[in-house]
């Protein structure tokens, strides 16, 4: 998969063989500018954004996982006891443990 940073269609495309998808906000994509792509060990394929969205992409569909305030989404990873983590521009972080999402960023940004 390759996400976009919104321009032209933007959103993401997926090349399987010889042919492209192309997924945007018109087929459930949550966000036409994805910054981040992390394919965890459960098969989901989450989705970061500039513009304050984290979705992921599991059975065929977009799920919009959190809205972010004012936040863009530039990492996401998983550790080896399955959390996820999401890092966002100008040091945010959040970790999702698969029921709750908490903010460890230690300086706000004003």
């Amino acid at each position: 998969m390759i996400g976009t940073n919104g321009n032209r269609k933007g959103g993401l495309d997926k090349f399987d063989d010889n042919t492209f998808t192309n997924f945007n906000e018109e087929t459930g994509l949550c966000s036409n500018n994805v910054t981040a792509i992390f394919q965890g060990t459960d098969g989901k394929i989450w989705l970061g954004s500039d513009r304050e969205t984290v979705c992921y992409y599991e059975n065929g569909a977009f799920t919009t996982f959190q809205e972010l305030s004012g936040i863009s989404i530039r990492t996401i990873i998983e550790d080896k006891k399955g959390t996820i983590w999401f890092g966002g521009r100008k040091g945010n972080l959040w970790k999702y443990d698969g029921k709750q999402l908490t903010d460890l960023t230690q300086m706000k940004n004003e």
